[in-house]
C-alpha cells in the first residue's frame, strides 16, 4: 500500500527515530527507514544485506555482500571495504555489543572488534591539549593561535581581543586553579593569566621573542618560571635565561652556565629547580647556579625532556644516551647518584623525546620508535602504536586528572620554528593537519596467566622446570609484550620479566605453593595469578624408615664396643697397677735424692746472697754518710727513718744515723718539706729558713720525691737539702752592687746631660735678663710719665714670658734632681708623666739631632707599678741610644717614636728610631756587659737596662721589622690595692698623642 520495494529475510533494527530494514535478497539492493511517520528508501551500492545496527549517533551500519556499509542519518552512504582486513566471503555480520563496540565478521574469516570514537581513543582535530583543570575542564590552543576551554560539552575560545597573548605557545593550570598562558605577543616573549572573562597581558622583552612551550613549570612552593625560547633572529634587548614568578615579583636569571634557552624545567627533592636544554642547569634554592662538576658525566650533555617524579628523582631526556636518573647526592660526596637507561634496557631508543611521570608511580618515556614504560624495576612496551610516537611532538605527552593520557602532534612546534625565524603567521600556510592531539583511556581489563601443568613433584637436590603463558582481554597486548612476576611460598613477588620458564633448585623437602602472574602493556596486573603445589619428596638419608634402621644399627655396634671395652679395660688395669707400684719406688728413690741436692744448692745460695747484701749495704752506706747534702728518710706514716751524718752534723744532733733521735722543731720543719709536694706529683722543691742553735738566720733547699712500688703503692718519702745561706747573702751582695752600679750609671749620664743641660739653663736666664731691663726701661721713661696702655700690655706679655721661662728652669732642676737619686721603692705612677721627664731630660740632645718625636698614649692607660727613677732610666738611655745612632749625615729621616700599650695583663713601651738599626745577628749580644757600637761607648747602658726590666718581673727585646732599630720593654700593670704614687709634676701641658717637629 506504501509502494515500499519487497525484501526477503529481513534484517531490522530499532533507531531513535524509528526502525530501519534491509534483506537478504540479491534483487533488492536498498534500505527501508521508517521515522513513525513515513517510510524512505535509501539505494546501496551492494545487495545481500545480511545484519543491520544502529551507533549512538544514528549512523546505521549494514553488513553486506564483502563490505560494511554506513548510513547517516542524512542518507549518505559510504562503502567500507572488509578485505583490507582479512574478512572476505558474501555475508558480512555486523554485531554491536552492549559496551558499545561492534563485531564484525566474516563467514569462515577473522573477526574484528571496531570501538566507537571515544571509548579508548578520541582524535581532537585542529585543537592541541594543554591542561586539565580540577573540575575536569579542559584548556586547548588551536591552529589559529587561541586558546579554547572546553567545560561540560560548552567550548569558548579567547584570542588577543580578549586581552590574550598574540600567539600563545603554552597554557597551564596552577595548584591553586589559576590559567596561565605563555608564548610570544607581536614578537615579544609574554605572559597572560585569566581573570573572568578577560586575560591580563604582561610582557617580557628582557626574556626572548617567545616562552618556550616546554618551559612553563609551577615548583612546589607554587611559583610559575618560564623559560626563554630559541630564537635564531637575536634582537639588540633579547638576553634569555628564565623568569620566576613568586606571585608578587617577577625575578629574571639572566644567561649562564648555556641557559640561553629552556627546553624542559623540573624541581628535585632538595628544592633545586633544573632547566633542560644545551646543558643540564642547576637553580639552588639560595638563587644560586650549581657547580656542572657535580653532574655525573652522562648529564652534562644536551637534554630535550625534563621531569621530576613523586620521590623528587630526576629523570633526564638526552639525545643520545637515553633516559638518566638523577637521585640525591652520595654519601660523603658532592656529586648525584645517577642511573642510565638506554636500549640495553629495553627502551626503544636512545634518544628521548619526552618522560611523564605517572600518577601510578611508573615513568613513561617517548622515543622516534616506541613508547616504554618503567615499574621502578624494569622496562617494558607501552599498549601504544609505534608510528604515534614519532608523530608525538617533543615534551608533548601528558597525563590527564582522570588518569587518560594525551599525545600532541607537532604543530606548535613547527609553528614556533617559523616564527623564530621571522616568518609571519600568514605566510605558514595551513597547519590543521598538524594541529590535532589524541586521547588515550588504558584498558583496565587485566590479563589472564595459566600454568602448563597444576602440580609438579621432585627429589630433594633436583631442580623444578616450571612454564607458563598469559593473555590478555582481546590480545589488546600481545602476547609476546606480556611480562610477569613471580612468588614462591609467599615471599615477595619479583621483577616483571618477559620469562615464560624457571628453574627453582635447591627447595626443601616437603609442599611448596608457587604463583605467577602477568601484566599488560597498560599496567594491568592479574588479579589471580596462576598457582601451582610443588611437592619435593626427601632423599634416601631423608626418609625416617632408612633412619630407623641406621639407628638400631648404631646402637647394637655401640653395645658390642662396649662389651668389649670392659674385658680389656679389665685385664689392662691389673697390668697397668703392678707397673705403677713399680714405678712408684723408682720415683720415690729419685725424688728423695733430689730433693737432697736441692736442699744443699738453695743453702749455698742464700750464703753467697747473704755476703752480696751485706757488702751493698756497706757500700751504698759509706756513700751516703760521705755526702755533703742532708738526706732523710720518711715512711709512708711520714715517721724519720734514716737521717745522714751530714744533716746530724748541721743541726748538732747526737746519734747514729738510724737511731737518732730527731727534736721535734727539726721533724715538723722536715714533715712541711713533704707537705709542700703538689698532690698527684711524684717530687717537689722547697726553700725554708730556721735559726740555728746561735741565733743565725740560716736557709736551706731540699728536694722531695715520693717512693711507690712497681703497682703504685706508697713506700714513704726522700728528702734531700743543702745549706744556701752563703748563696743568698751572695746574691743579696750582686743586688745591691747592681743598684749602686746602675746609680753611678744614672750619675754618669747625668754628667754628660749637664753641659747641655746649663745650655738650656743659660738661655732662659738670658731671656729672663733681657726682658727685665726691657721692662725696667720702659716703667723708668714711659709709664712714669705718661698712661700708655699699649706699652703696658708689652710689659704685660714680657713679665708672662720671663714667668715660664722660669718654671721652665725649674722643671729641668727637678728632673735631674730626681733622675740623680738611687731609686729602690716601687710605687703606681702614670707612665705618660716618666716618658715625658725623660725626654724632657734628653731635650737638648733630641732638638738637636731630630726632625721630628711622635708620642702614643692611650688616655686610659693603666698605671705602672715598678721603681719610677730605674724605668726613666731605661728610657733616657734608650732614647739617647737612638739619638746617637741617628747623629749621622747618612741618615736623612730622623724621627723617634715612643709607643705605649697593654699586652697580656702588661704595659708594654716600643722605642722606634729611623737610625742604621741593628744587625739579625746582634740581637741578643747587644745586651751583654761591655758590648757596644759607640765608639766613645762602655757596653753597660742596655745591659744594666735589661736588668732592671727584668727585675720588674718584665723583658727587654729588640723586635724585627723596622727601618731602624726597635726596642720593646714590658713593666706590670699596678692593681686596685696598690697604693698611687704622690704626684710629682703635673702633666696636662703633655697631650695624649703628639708629634713634635724640631
Amino acid at each position: 500500500m506504501h509502494g515500499l520495494p519487497v525484501i526477503a529475510m529481513p534484517s531490522i533494527v530499532v533507531t531513535d527515530r524509528g526502525i530501519a530494514g534491509v534483506g537478504r535478497n540479491t534483487a533488492t539492493e536498498c534500505l527501508l527507514r521508517y521515522d513513525g511517520d513515513r517510510w524512505t528508501v535509501i539505494d546501496l551500492p551492494r545487495g545481500i544485506g545480511s545484519s543491520i545496527e544502529t551507533c549512538d549517533d544514528g549512523t546505521l551500519l549494514v553488513g553486506t555482500n564483502g563490505a560494511v556499509l554506513s548510513v547517516s542519518a542524512s542518507g549518505r552512504v559510504v562503502d567500507h571495504g572488509m578485505r583490507d582486513h582479512g574478512i572476505f566471503g558474501n555475508d558480512i555480520i555486523v554485531k554491536k555489543m552492549s559496551d558499545g563496540a561492534f563485531w564484525i565478521a566474516g563467514k569462515g574469516a577473522i573477526a574484528l572488534r571496531l570501538e566507537p570514537q571515544g571509548q579508548r581513543w578520541t582524535t581532537y582535530r585542529g585543537l592541541v591539549y594543554q591542561a586539565t583543570g580540577e573540575d575536569g575542564d579542559e584548556w586547548f590552543l588551536t591552529d589559529r593561535l587561541s586558546v579554547v576551554h572546553h567545560r561540560e560539552g560548552r567550548w569558548q575560545q579567547y584570542d588577543a581581543d580578549d586581552g590574550l597573548i598574540s600567539q600563545p605557545l603554552r597554557v597551564i593550570v596552577t595548584t591553586a586553579g589559576d590559567v596561565w598562558a605563555a608564548g610570544s605577543h607581536d614578537g615579544v616573549a609574554a605572559t597572560a593569566r585569566h581573570q573572568g572573562d578577560r586575560w591580563e597581558r604582561r610582557l617580557h622583552p628582557e626574556l626572548s621573542w617567545a616562552v618556550d612551550r616546554r618551559a612553563v613549570f609551577e615548583d612546589r612552593d607554587q611559583r610559575l618560571w618560564f623559560g626563554a625560547a630559541v630564537n635564531q633572529l637575536v634582537q639588540e634587548d633579547d638576553h634569555g635565561g628564565v623568569l620566576r614568578f613568586d606571585g608578587e615579583v617577577w625575578k629574571h636569571f639572566r644567561p649562564t652556565n648555556r641557559l640561553d634557552f629552556v627546553y624542559g624545567i623540573a624541581q628535585t627533592r632538595d628544592g633545586s629547580v633544573w632547566f633542560a636544554g644545551p646543558s643540564l642547569v642547576q637553580v639552588t634554592p639560595e638563587d644560586q647556579f650549581g657547580a656542572a662538576a657535580n653532574l655525573p658525566l652522562v648529564a652534562r650533555g644536551f637534554t630535550d625532556a625534563l621531569a621530576n617524579d613523586q620521590d623528587g628523582d630526576l629523570w633526564i631526556g638526552t639525545r643520545v644516551k637515553g633516559v638518566v636518573r638523577l637521585g640525591g647526592r652520595l654519601a660523603d660526596r658532592s656529586e648525584y647518584r645517577s642511573t642510565v637507561y638506554g636500549e640495553s634496557n629495553r627502551v626503544s631508543n636512545s634518544r628521548i623525546k619526552s618522560v611523564l611521570p605517572m600518577s601510578d608511580s611508573s615513568v613513561l618515556v617517548g622515543t622516534p620508535a616506541g613508547f616504554d614504560r618503567f615499574d621502578g624495576q624494569t622496562w617494558a612496551p607501552a599498549a601504544l602504536p609505534a608510528d604515534l610516537a614519532y608523530e608525538t611532538d617533543y615534551g608533548g605527552l601528558y597525563e590527564g586528572r582522570s588518569g587518560e593520557l594525551w599525545f600532541n602532534a607537532s604543530g606548535v612546534a613547527l609553528m614556533t620554528r617559523d616564527l623564530a625565524k621571522g616568518i609571519s603567521v600568514k605566510d605558514m600556510g595551513s597547519l590543521q593537519d598538524k594541529f590535532k592531539t589524541f586521547r588515550y583511556r588504558s584498558d583496565d581489563r587485566s590479563p589472564d596467566t595459566q600454568m602448563e601443568r597444576s602440580a609438579a613433584q621432585a627429589t630433594f637436590g633436583e631442580a623444578v622446570s616450571l612454564a607458563w603463558s598469559g593473555v590478555d582481554y582481546m590480545e589488546a597486548t600481545p602476547r609476546d609484550q606480556l611480562t610477569f612476576s613471580w612468588s614462591v611460598d609467599d615471599q615477595p613477588w619479583s621483577a616483571f620479566s618477559p620469562a615464560v620458564r624457571i628453574e627453582l633448585p635447591g627447595l626443601d623437602g616437603g609442599l611448596h605453593r608457587f604463583r605467577v602472574r602477568a601484566r599488560d602493556a597498560d599496567f594491568n596486573i592479574d588479579t589471580t595469578p596462576a598457582e601451582i603445589t610443588i611437592e619435593i619428596f626427601p632423599a634416601l638419608w631423608q626418609r625416617s624408615w632408612f633412619q630407623g634402621v641406621m639407628l638400631l644399627m648404631l646402637v647394637l655396634f655401640c653395645l658390642a664396643m662396649i662389651q668389649t671395652g670392659r674385658v680389656f679395660r679389665r685385664e689392662s688395669s691389673l697390668r697397668t697397677s703392678n707397673e705403677r707400684l713399680l714405678s712408684a719406688e723408682q720415683d720415690l728413690q729419685q725424688a728423695n735424692q733430689s730433693l737432697e741436692s736441692r736442699v744443699a744448692r738453695r743453702t749455698r745460695e742464700l750464703r753467697e746472697a747473704n755476703q752480696r747484701l751485706h757488702a751493698s749495704e756497706v757500700q751504698y752506706r759509706s756513700i751516703v754518710e760521705d755526702q755533703s747534702e742532708y738526706i732523710v728518710r720518711f715512711d709512708a706514716d711520714q715517721n724519720v727513718t734514716f737521717v745522714n751524718t751530714a744533716f746530724l752534723r748541721a743541726n748538732r744532733i747526737a746519734g747514729q744515723t738510724v737511731s737518732a733521735v730527731l727534736p721535734e722543731k727539726v721533724v715538723s720543719r722536715l714533715r712541711q718539706v713533704v707537705a709542700n709536694v703538689e698532690e698527684g706529683r711524684q717530687e717537689g722543691r722547697s726553700v725554708v729558713s730556721l735559726d740555728d742553735a746561735d741565733g743565725q738566720l740560716r736557709w736551706e733547699q731540699w728536694h722531695c720525691r715520693v717512693l711507690v712500688d712497681q703497682i703504685g703503692n706508697l713506700l714513704g718519702y726522700q728528702v734531700v737539702g743543702n745549706d744556701i745561706t752563703d748563696l743568698r747573702d751572695a746574691q743579696n751582695r750582686l743586688s745591691e752592687k747592681e743598684l749602686e752600679l746602675a746609680h753611678l750609671a744614672r750619675v754618669s749620664a747625668l754628667g754628660e746631660m749637664v753641659a747641655g743641660i746649663s745650655h738650656e739653663i743659660n738661655q732662659p736666664l738670658a731671656t729672663i735678663a733681657n726682658f727685665s731691663s726691657a721692662s725696667l726701661l720702659v716703667l723708668d721713661r714711659e709709664l712714669g710719665a705718661i698712661e700708655n696702655v699699649e706699652r703696658k700690655e708689652d710689659v704685660r706679655q714680657w713679665i708672662e714670658r720671663i714667668k715660664e721661662q722660669t718654671e721652665r728652669i725649674n722643671r729641668i732642676v727637678n728632673s735631674l734632681r730626681r733622675f740623680g737619686r738611687p731609686g729602690s721603692n716601687l710605687t703606681a705612677f702614670d707612665i705618660e708623666s716618666a716618658v715625658t721627664e725623660s725626654l724632657d731630660l734628653c731635650e737638648y740632645r733630641t732638638r738637636t739631632v731630630l726632625n721630628e718625636i711622635f708620642v702614643d698614649i692611650p688616655a686610659d692607660l693603666p698605671k705602672a707599678y715598678a721603681d719610677r727613677v730605674q724605668v726613666e732610666q731605661v728610657l733616657v738611655n734608650l732614647i739617647r741610644n737612638a739619638v746617637d745612632a741617628m747623629d749621622d749625615p747618612a741618615v736623612v729621616e730622623r724621627t723617634l717614636k715612643i709607643v705605649v700599650a697593654t699586652e697580656e695583663e702588661m704595659l708594654k713601651v716600643s722605642v722606634i728610631d729611623s737610625g742604621p738599626g741593628i744587625a739579625k745577628d746582634h740581637g741578643d749580644e747587644i745586651f751583654q756587659t761591655f758590648v757596644t757600637t759607640k765608639a766613645q761607648g762602655m757596653g753597660m747602658g742596655l745591659a744594666i737596662s735589661r736588668s732592671i726590666i727584668e727585675s720588674h718581673q718584665g723583658r727587654l727585646y729588640t723586635v724585627d721589622g723596622a727601618d731602624g732599630a726597635w726596642f720593646e720593654f714590658t713593666l706590670p700593670i699596678a692593681t686596685d690595692d696598690q697604693a698611687d704614687p704622690v704626684p710629682v709634676r703635673s702633666t696636662d701641658h703633655v697631650p695624649q698623642s703628639r708629634s713634635v717637629s724640631v
